[in-house]
């Protein structure tokens, strides 16, 4: 289906973060390793290149894998900030949805402020409900509630007096589903494109080999030394991936402003609620 497509397309999208990391640790060193051994060979053979040539070359090498590393993270943090700011206008427009639903007196409207409290606590628990549900139910229930805010909007313009309070609320609905289509070109088809960590890893691998046979030239290496480079490296890669998996690993898109929203809904609902029966 495309939903779960959508969310497993690349490869590195189907393998648990920590197997990111042991995986990118395994083939930097093991790329390291390759390296020292065919400097090795190729010195012995006495065919090996000039020290200051494999230098430069293995420098331009860094090089471009640094400017890789920061263009990549650029894109995963922009990403992740755009997730974050779609979740506060999301939020926003959602209780402007439904204040502008408290004040018409119309139970098409009344409906509306219900749906829109239950939305918000759905959308508020949407890593729990796409954890047990799949992403799938997840997209269909909204779908539901959508078509059903759609339907009392009908319903509310069907009347005979119809004012600018009514447009407002309409204008307002609209918004709720909007960013909500944005949220998920941001958060599920929006990713880091598979042709640049393609490119990323080759640029580490061949970076990492390029070190490997310049020590091995030398015929001396530090092991401490090149393993500690090799994990700074995937931590870097680990930081990245983790920033393009919206609802994986440590960095996480934060949902505390749609749980605070349905925590003020429920409390205004009660006090409406509550405000009737005394009537």
């Amino acid at each position: 289906n495309e939903a779960d497509w959508m969310m497993t397309d690349k490869l590195i999208d189907q393998l648990p973060l920590w197997m990111v990391m042991l995986l990118t640790l395994g083939l930097v060193l093991a790329a390291s390793e390759l390296g020292y051994w065919l400097g090795l060979r190729r010195v012995r053979s006495m065919a090996a290149e000039s020290d200051g040539q494999v230098s430069a070359l293995t420098a331009a090498h860094l090089g471009l894998l640094a400017f890789m590393m920061a263009f990549t993270f650029s894109v995963g943090a922009e990403l992740a900030m755009k997730r974050k700011a779609l979740i506060r206008q999301e939020a926003n427009a959602i209780q402007v949805a439904y204040v502008r639903a408290a004040l018409l007196n119309d139970p098409a409207a009344e409906t509306i402020q219900q749906l829109l409290l239950e939305y918000t606590l759905m959308r508020a628990d949407v890593f729990n409900f796409i954890q047990r549900d799949g992403m799938d139910a997840f997209l269909e229930k909204v779908n539901d509630y959508h078509a059903d805010l759609l339907q009392q909007i009908r319903a509310i313009s069907q009347g005979a007096d119809i004012t600018e309070l009514h447009a407002l609320l309409v204008e307002a609905v609209n918004d709720v589903i909007t960013l909500h289509n944005d949220r998920v070109v941001a958060g599920v088809r929006t990713r880091v494109p598979t042709i640049i960590w393609g490119s990323l890893y080759l640029l580490l691998l061949l970076s990492m080999l390029g070190m490997g046979y310049y020590n091995g030239m030398k015929e001396r290496r530090s092991p401490v030394a090149n393993t500690a480079l090799a994990f700074s490296f995937t931590v870097v890669i680990l930081l990245i991936a983790d920033l393009d998996r919206p609802r994986d690993g440590l960095i996480k898109s934060d949902q505390f402003l749609m749980q605070d929203m349905g925590r003020r809904l429920q409390q205004l609902d009660w006090g409406e609620s509550h405000e009737r029966q005394n009537i």
